[in-house]
């Protein structure tokens, strides 16, 4: 009976099979990383009570353990200055593959000079939401197309081979999008009292602003 039941289903059992597999995976992967990114602020917590705060090595460990980048040690000090430190901290770091400072000069800046321009920076998270929602609806069309046709067929495979690239890229899009929002909301908030390259997050260096701090960084 249950043989006859398989052969009379055909492939499209494999559909919500491998649909059921997969959500599984996914709920021990997000688990995992739940309970990962907790004991990592168990161990942060618990190595910041016993640990030396003056030293600037140990600091800048730690903020790279619980936040996943490597801040500067003085932005780090300021930022934990702030009232809201966990929140300036989680913020900026969040932000920081965008933005970066200058050892030489002390000066915040932008990695690409188009960010300078607020207005750039308003298109450019518009055009990564738009391409959000345009690489989710290509996820959700795969997805549809792939349960309409027999899943061994060559449609069927590559329907749900681009259901995976469009969720991907979904998910890329999506996150380049917080990340610039972040940094035009959250890094000026905390970081107005440093100094920025060309004076101000919304001012790019000049020419001679930017020779004079290459040379500083090559002397």
């Amino acid at each position: 009976m249950f043989a006859t039941y398989l052969k009379e289903l055909g492939s499209f059992l494999l559909v919500p099979m491998a649909m059921i597999i997969a959500g599984l995976y996914l709920t021990k992967g997000v688990y995992g990383l739940h309970r990962s990114r907790s004991q990592d602020r168990k161990d942060f917590l618990d190595l910041w009570a016993k640990a030396d705060k003056a030293d600037n090595l140990w600091v800048q460990v730690a903020v790279r353990h619980l936040f996943g980048e490597n801040l500067p040690v003085p932005l780090i000090r300021h930022l934990i200055a702030q009232p809201q430190a966990t929140r300036a901290l989680s913020d900026v770091a969040f932000a920081w593959r965008l933005i970066d400072l200058d050892e030489a000069t002390g000066e915040l800046f932008w990695r690409h000079r188009r960010h300078y321009s607020p207005r750039v920076r308003l298109w450019e998270r518009r055009f990564w939401l738009g391409g959000y929602f345009l690489m989710a609806a290509g996820a959700l069309l795969s997805v549809w197309v792939g349960v309409k046709v027999d899943a061994k067929s060559t449609v069927g495979v590559m329907s749900w081979l681009y259901a995976l690239l469009f969720g991907v890229a979904a998910y890329g899009s999506l996150m380049r999008g917080e990340r610039l929002s972040d940094a035009d909301v959250g890094v000026p908030r905390w970081t107005k009292q440093m100094r920025w390259r060309g004076g101000s997050w919304n001012s790019p260096a000049t020419g001679a602003s930017r020779r004079q701090g290459r040379k500083r960084r090559a002397g």
